[in-house]
């Protein structure tokens, strides 16, 4: 059947129950109410009927996860790869980390481009060059600079341009720095307070042999180099670094992209084609059941008006809206998008694995989230829920008070503290720091590394540690958990001091229905 035939049917199927509505009884309309509410394991010993839906999502879960751990042993050895190449390739091209004179900044250039010119012959690392006949090519050479800036230290007397300059060109070494900069209108040391930094920019080759195995194959890497030198600071030192970006593809091993895959790949490419047709079923099946629930609602809804001249309220109406279906639908959406990214990446066409971490990873965190949803059907195991359900208004009262209390703190130590704290620099890390003595990790080590260069504010720091941490952890804490704790003891006999509604109070009149009456074939159900 189509997908729009299924729809005209529903929508038939509803309208039909629409009409009846007006001629159920009491009974009929209690009785199957009773079986709408009922959990899945009820509803298998009322009519024998399978819960597919819950199987379903048993295996989804588990196909997701399976997946996820295919996709995280590929992402971890790729990680692992850059950042040895990434630590190889910073201990081959700085010296010095920091420089402090005009010949070190000179020497870090000219040993730049030594290097570079002997990598493939001298690292024993399986570094080459992106030419076909192995030559060494240019590296671009680039200094972004002030358009003018003029300063004279004993006068304290300065010109100064704000427009900023960037000029580049393809330098091949071993060269002379000097005459480097020069071309780019530069001298040493005298245009030194122009220059703002200094990169070095080339591409490299490089091989993964380490993945070597019986189901998997090597993956080749284009290696984006960047040496910098950077005076942005203009405090009498320059910082050496080496940025690098990479680009992973599939070692050609045939002309055919699809031979070029591994075992390894064609099966994470097998389980995500089934995750994503798992995840279309399973939001085709949970968009269908909100629609019935909708439908259902006003039928309901009008069987009260006009029967029992009696309207239900916004929370009645809400007790047949199951919003656990939206958290599967929004994780089966993610899933399904960070799916399809994945098999780009397995097939080399595509190379963001953060973007695909991020949605993979929120996909399984709500998939997981999402199956709690069976677990509320039974009373034991929904106290959680319910519990954190009831909480959290009072919570977030809490919550948004506390905050202005914690952000006093934070202001405080950020503009106090952080020029001698290490922790207090930013105010994002001062934030980190409370949040961590909240917690009482690191208590110690936050009172030690407290600089003594001002005593004013080292015993300001005391203070401010001192009321902080006996405040909230002594008090914020013990009543947020008190909270909690309250409503916990206050929960944990739901339903039994639950305050019910009309429509509860409908269902549980006129006592206890057989459960062979849910068999009989004439009983029609509202889902």
């Amino acid at each position: 059947m189509a997908p729009g035939d299924m729809i005209q049917d529903n929508l038939n199927t509803c309208n039909h129950e629409h009409e009846e509505s007006f001629n159920l009884s009491d009974h009929q309309m209690r009785r199957k109410l009773r079986y709408y509410f009922m959990n899945p394991w009820e509803k298998y010993r009322a009519k024998k009927r399978i819960p597919w839906k819950l199987v379903f999502q048993i295996v989804k879960i588990v196909m997701i996860t399976v997946q996820l751990c295919i996709f995280s042993s590929s992402r971890f050895q790729v990680v692992d790869f850059i950042n040895d190449n990434r630590q190889t390739l910073t201990y081959y091209f700085t010296g010095n980390r920091t420089l402090y004179r005009v010949e070190e900044i000179t020497q870090q250039i000219n040993h730049t481009f030594t290097q570079y010119s002997m990598i493939a012959d001298t690292a024993i690392g399986a570094f080459n060059y992106p030419t076909t006949d192995g030559s060494v090519p240019p590296i671009e050479f680039c200094v972004k600079k002030y358009a003018k800036l003029s300063f004279q230290p004993h006068s304290q007397i300065y010109h100064f341009n704000r427009k900023m300059v960037t000029s580049c060109q393809n330098a091949t070494g071993p060269i002379n720095p000097n005459q480097q900069l020069e071309d780019l209108e530069l001298t040493l040391p005298q245009d030194w307070d122009r220059i703002i930094m200094i990169s070095m920019q080339f591409t490299l080759k490089t091989i993964d042999l380490k993945q070597i195995q019986f189901y998997n194959d090597p993956d080749c890497y284009d290696l984006f180099v960047k040496v910098t030198i950077d005076n942005s600071g203009h405090d009498g030192k320059a910082l050496v670094d080496v940025v690098l970006d990479y680009q992973r593809h599939l070692c050609s091993k045939s002309s055919n992209k699809f031979g070029r895959l591994s075992l390894y790949s064609i099966t994470g490419i097998i389980v995500d084609v089934i995750v994503i047709v798992s995840c279309l079923i399973s939001s085709v099946l949970c968009l269908r059941s909100i629609f019935k629930s909708a439908l259902i609602s006003m039928i309901v809804s009008d069987f009260f008006r006009n029967q029992q001249n009696k309207i239900l309220t916004f929370e009645d109406r809400m007790e047949f809206i199951n919003l656990w279906f939206i958290v599967i639908v929004a994780s089966d959406t993610l899933t399904i998008i960070g799916s399809g990214f994945k098999i780009f990446i397995e097939a080399g066409d595509f190379h963001s694995y953060d973007g695909c971490s991020i949605l993979l990873g929120t996909g399984v965190l709500f998939a997981w989230i999402g199956f709690l949803r069976f677990l509320s059907f039974f009373r034991k195991y929904n106290i959680l829920l319910i519990t954190l359900k009831a909480a959290f208004p009072s919570v977030l009262r809490f919550m948004f008070c506390t905050a202005f209390l914690y952000m006093g703190y934070a202001f405080c130590g950020w503009i106090v503290l952080g020029p001698y704290h290490e922790k207090f620099r930013t105010l994002n890390t001062a934030s980190e720091c409370m949040f961590s003595l909240i917690n009482g990790d690191d208590m110690f080590t936050t009172y030690k590394i407290m600089s003594k260069e001002s005593y004013s504010a080292w015993l300001y720091s005391r203070i401010y540690l001192y009321t902080f941490i006996s405040l909230f952890i002594y008090v914020v804490l013990s009543l947020f958990i008190s909270i909690i704790s309250d409503t916990y003891e206050t929960m944990k006999d739901w339903p039994d001091i639950k305050q019910q509604s009309f429509l509860h109070e409908f269902v549980l009149k006129g006592g206890p229905i057989e459960i062979s009456s849910y068999r009989d074939p004439t009983f029609d159900t509202l889902n």
